[in-house]
């Protein structure tokens, strides 16, 4: 209650900016900075100013182009997955001082991000967030994505703001989300792995500007 909101802005701000800067660094080369640019203006400034249809025209336009750009490593196979649950291992004292640190840091900065991108969305469509509601769910989910050896993450403002862009506000359109993405890495791996990471990179650029 006491962390003003223009503090949630400024942290999740910087965080947002580095991870802007990590998406240029991953770029090869000038080939790869200029594709990205590409698509951020096309997803800026085209009559059908959609992610996919960027995503799309951009991957079929570097395609026919003949010139190499880096793509998306994704060499996981879904013979590989595994829905298993870990074993749990004996807990040593010494990890556990070590690990609960990091752990409460990433919950701040889960926090933050959570509360920022309910800022945003109230901002953008009118309306107000029940901020309690909002992360006792985040974590929830982070226990359960733990629970099966997940890595936790935070309420990210990209999709979302993407989302409302998109006018998917029904209240059941990230479970349709959820499930697209899962048949993504079931069955049409090869398809994400067609994408440039430059047209990537130029959404999340547009979604920065934004």
């Amino acid at each position: 209650d006491h962390v003003p909101n223009l503090v949630i802005s400024g942290f999740v701000n910087g965080i947002a900016l580095l991870i802007v800067f990590s998406q240029i660094g991953a770029l090869g080369n000038n080939v790869d900075y200029a594709l990205m640019i590409v698509s951020f203006l096309v997803a800026l400034l085209a009559p059908f100013r959609s992610a996919l249809f960027t995503i799309v025209s951009m991957s079929i336009l570097a395609s026919f182009s003949g010139v190499e750009f880096a793509s998306l490593d994704l060499s996981q196979t879904a013979a590989e997955l595994s829905f298993a649950l870990p074993a749990f291992e004996k807990i040593d004292s010494k990890l556990l001082f070590l690990v609960l640190p990091l752990a409460f840091e990433l919950a701040m900065v889960v926090l933050l991000d959570t509360m920022l991108t309910s800022l945003i969305m109230d901002k953008r469509t009118r309306t107000k967030s029940n901020m309690t509601r909002e992360l006792n769910g985040q974590s929830l989910s982070m226990l359960l994505m733990s629970s099966f050896g997940g890595i936790p993450g935070a309420q990210s403002t990209v999709p979302s703001v993407m989302m409302e862009q998109e006018k998917l506000n029904h209240k059941y359109a990230k479970f349709k989300i959820a499930g697209f993405c899962l048949l993504l890495t079931l069955v049409f791996t090869p398809l994400i792995s067609f994408v440039p990471k430059a047209v990537f990179g130029g959404i999340i650029l547009k979604i920065a500007y934004d």
